[in-house]
C-alpha cells in the first residue's frame, strides 16, 4: 500500500520507489534468482541477557533453501564478534550441504546504523562499515553500500572488526544515554533544566552531546 509505519520514509517516496524497480514481496521464490541477500534481522536478548539468536537462525534457513554456488550473504545485525562466521555460516551450511561457506558462498558483514527518527542523518547519508571472507566479497559490498549512501564506506579489517565495532558503538551509546538519564533526574531535584546544562556543557570541544532518552 505504500505505508511504512515506523515513519522512516514518506509515503510518496515508497510509491514512487515501487513504480520504478523497488519490489516488496513475503514469498521466497521472488527471490530465488538473487545473487546477493543482506539479513537485516534483529537480535534480542533471552530471559538470562544472552543473544536471542533465533530470527538470524530462521533467515538463514530461509536464505540457505535459495543459495547458489558464488552467491553472497550480508549481515547487518548486531552479533559478538565471530558469530557471523560461526554461527550463520554453519545455519547456512547445514541448511544446503553441499556449499561451503568461503569456498562456494561468500559472507559479509556491515552493521546497521539506522537512527530511528533521526531526520538528518538518514540511511543515504549516513556512514557505513563493511567488511567481507575476502577481497572480492568487500569489492562488492563497496560497490553495493556506495549506491545506497552517500557517506563514507569503511574497509574494516575482517567480519570480526566489523562486528566488534557495532558492539561499542551501541555500548557508548548506552552507557551515555543512561548516564544522562540518571543525571537528569539530579538536575529535576534541583530545578534546573537538563537541557540549558547540555547546551552549556557543549561549548567544550570534546564534550559528546547525548540526551535523555530510551537505552
Amino acid at each position: 500500500k505504500g505505508v511504512d509505519e515506523t515513519l522512516e520514509v514518506t509515503s510518496s517516496q515508497l510509491k514512487n520507489a515501487l513504480k520504478k524497480k523497488l519490489q516488496i514481496t513475503n514469498n521466497l521464490t521472488d527471490i530465488s534468482d538473487c545473487n546477493i541477500f543482506i539479513a537485516t534481522v534483529p537480535t534480542p536478548i533471552d530471559k538470562n541477557n544472552n543473544p536471542d539468536f533465533r530470527p538470524l537462525l530462521d533467515v538463514c534457513k530461509k536464505i540457505s533453501k535459495l543459495l547458489k554456488k558464488g552467491d553472497i550473504v550480508i549481515f547487518e545485525s548486531t552479533v559478538y564478534p565471530g558469530a557471523t562466521e560461526e554461527i550463520c555460516a554453519k545455519e547456512l551450511e547445514k541448511n544446503k550441504k553441499l556449499l561451503k561457506s568461503g569456498v562456494d558462498f561468500f559472507l559479509g558483514y556491515s552493521p546497521e546504523r539506522v537512527n530511528p527518527g533521526d531526520k538528518k542523518r538518514t540511511i543515504d547519508k549516513i556512514n557505513k562499515v563493511i567488511s567481507g571472507q575476502n577481497k572480492r566479497v568487500e569489492k562488492i559490498l563497496y560497490e553495493i553500500y556506495s549506491k545506497l549512501t552517500t557517506g563514507e564506506i569503511f574497509k574494516a579489517k575482517n567480519i570480526k572488526v566489523a562486528e566488534a565495532a557495532k558492539v561499542i558503538e551501541n555500548t557508548q551509546r548506552d552507557l551515555n544515554i543512561a548516564l544522562i538519564n540518571e543525571l537528569s533526574i539530579i538536575f529535576n531535584k534541583l530545578n534546573i533544566d537538563t537541557f540549558d546544562v547540555l547546551e552549556a556543557a557543549e561549548t567544550k570541544w570534546n564534550f559528546m552531546p547525548f540526551k535523555p532518552g530510551l537505552v
